[in-house]
């Protein structure tokens, strides 16, 4: 009965520990202080669960950091870890991209999206991911699976496009 009572005790507190951790290090990102934010980042990174939470600030810190290759270390670790994640692939394309890595690069968008073509969620994932970040020329590259993502982009871009006041030829896209 002690034991129980205590192993509850313990969850409680290293919960309520996780909460106010990751507050400090939102509310550092949020202010622009990277360095800070990166540090409290770096604690929760830790555990597996805790970096799925933290993932895309978390990344952005290390970039806007200009830390490339803690961001690499980072994204290849999230995919070790979740593997059915197509963004996590498309991330890391991106970043190869930015080092000038084009073969890397092209490598990771493939993976990206040979699994979204077999999950219909990935699938949108991968699409709004491409969309948020003006890669249309990646989503839709003339592979079924491509033009799969780029009609989900034209069926949820709108908002994006009117947010932004961006005009896309969506016929071009499809």
């Amino acid at each position: 009965k002690y034991l129980f009572i205590t192993l509850f005790y313990i969850f409680l507190i290293s919960n309520l520990s996780f909460g106010q951790d990751l507050q400090i290090a939102q509310e550092y990102f949020k202010a622009k202080e990277y360095v800070k934010a990166k540090a409290s980042f770096e604690k929760l990174a830790k555990n597996d669960e805790q970096a799925n939470l933290i993932h895309f600030n978390y990344l952005e810190t290390l970039i806007k950091l200009n830390e490339i290759k803690d961001a690499e270390r980072f994204l290849k670790k999230q995919i070790k870890n979740n593997k059915t994640t197509s963004i996590y692939h498309a991330q890391l394309a991106d970043l190869y991209f930015l080092q000038k890595k084009e073969k890397e690069s092209k490598e990771e968008t493939m993976k990206a999206k040979s699994i979204a073509k077999i999950d219909e969620i990935e699938t949108q994932k991968l699409a709004n991911f491409y969309a948020k970040n003006n890669q249309l020329i990646k989503a839709s590259d003339g592979e079924s699976c491509e033009f799969k993502i780029a009609s989900y982009i034209k069926d949820s871009l709108h908002l994006f496009v009117e947010n932004n006041n961006k005009e896309y030829s969506f016929d071009k896209i499809v």
